[in-house]
């Protein structure tokens, strides 16, 4: 939900959720991402604009807004999707250096199923900001949909380094899926224990480790990895 003008997201503002909604009916955050219990009431009386809800289908509360990943019959790109992409252009046109609108550009085209289309924009966007882990994982979802041996090959040099920076599961089950692509069973099985220790799933996070333990080389990261998988004891 937003206040209509996006011209900032969630940079710079204050902590905690209480205090984003009214940093957002402030006018010092224009750009706010919520569960739905949270802003019905906002949204009904009229104080926040709602651009979509990330559901499959739409909410009985908000029937008139369609869900964001709601792309209804297979086909062109659809009207409500056409108004989004036009309407963040407009904004890349306002700001042209604002890295966040040319993101939010790609993510709207990969959800509305142009992945290919998505690519451009969001390889724009990491060059405007080539610190962003969740960009290059973003990336790197869409070259991996794209699927040629060079869009993978990047895809695992994208996810590497945005894991560096930030041990996420859906980077970890990327990168598992690129090494099965590319026929690295070993590393994939790692990259998936990876993926659901950080889930919490110890006891099939040790499943894949040591299936993946006995091919990997002793000694390399991703064996040590395993290896502290595999001899993690939770505290009691």
């Amino acid at each position: 939900m937003g206040n209509g003008k996006f011209g900032k997201l969630l940079d710079g503002a204050p902590g905690g959720l209480g205090e984003l909604h009214h940093a957002l009916l402030g006018g010092q955050v224009d750009l706010l991402c919520d569960q739905t219990t949270q802003t019905v009431q906002h949204i009904r009386a009229g104080t926040v604009k709602i651009y979509g809800v990330t559901t499959p289908k739409r909410l009985s509360v908000l029937a008139d807004v369609a869900g964001i990943t709601y792309r209804g019959p297979s086909g062109p790109v659809r009207t409500a999707d056409r108004d989004r992409i036009a309407e963040v252009e407009a904004l890349i046109r306002e700001k042209p250096d604002n890295p966040y609108f040319v993101e939010v550009k790609g993510d709207i085209l990969m959800r509305a199923g142009k992945v290919r289309e998505s690519i451009q924009p969001l390889r724009q966007a990491l060059k405007m900001l080539p610190d962003a882990p969740l960009i290059r994982v973003q990336l790197a979802s869409a070259l991996q949909n794209e699927d040629t041996p060079q869009n993978i090959a990047e895809s695992v040099e994208l996810l590497r380094k945005s894991l560096i920076e930030d041990a996420n599961s859906r980077a970890f089950r990327l990168l598992a899926n690129a090494y099965y692509k590319q026929g690295k069973l070993p590393e994939a099985d790692a990259a998936t224990a990876q993926a659901l220790f950080v889930e919490g799933d110890l006891k099939q996070a040790q499943i894949f480790a040591k299936r993946a333990q006995v091919k990997l080389q002793p000694g390399t990261p991703d064996w040590v990895k395993n290896d502290d998988i595999l001899n993690y004891k939770p505290q009691t």
